[in-house]
């Protein structure tokens, strides 16, 4: 998920010549993009097995419908020795609401069986640490940032099945 801007926020300041990003989104956003760019979804991404070096989401599963579809697809189309580089956010149910939201925030319906008007669901770190397992992926890093007492920035570096790098 590119989300609906030129660029993510999270490339715009690492980029580097010798690097082509492609991105994939729901939104059309803003045009011109500056990234290969395809509408589409992250459960069923368009390109072949096996073609990019890295692949990258950047908070982008807490919107999908089904996770581990999502990190399959991921995977699928990162090559053998590449990398699947995850940035998730992770809220505690327990996190205090807003004292008071935006007008337009307020006028937001919530899709059906949707937690909230942004997020199909808001996964938490065993729901990605399971999907992992069970798709044989291997965790090689994991960072946790911790915001506040309710939020977390979990970053993950996993590997495809039977990747030795």
């Amino acid at each position: 998920g590119s989300g609906p801007h030129k660029i993510p926020y999270y490339i715009k300041h690492n980029r580097k010549s010798s690097v082509n990003f492609f991105g994939i989104d729901i939104l059309i956003g803003e045009h011109p993009k500056e990234l290969n760019f395809v509408q589409g979804m992250g459960e069923h991404l368009p390109y072949k097995n096996d073609l990019f070096d890295m692949t990258s989401s950047g908070t982008s599963f807490m919107h999908y419908v089904n996770l581990k579809a999502g990190i399959k697809e991921a995977l699928r189309v990162t090559k053998p020795d590449g990398c699947l580089c995850i940035w998730v956010g992770v809220k505690s149910p327990s996190a205090p609401k807003p004292k008071e939201n935006a007008e337009w925030y307020n006028k937001l319906q919530v899709p059906e069986m949707a937690e909230n008007p942004f997020h199909f669901k808001r996964y938490d770190e065993a729901d990605f640490e399971r999907s992992f397992n069970e798709l044989n992926a291997k965790v090689i890093k994991k960072e946790v940032y911790h915001v506040d007492n309710w939020r977390s920035s979990l970053f993950y570096k996993v590997k495809k099945n039977g990747s030795t790098r």
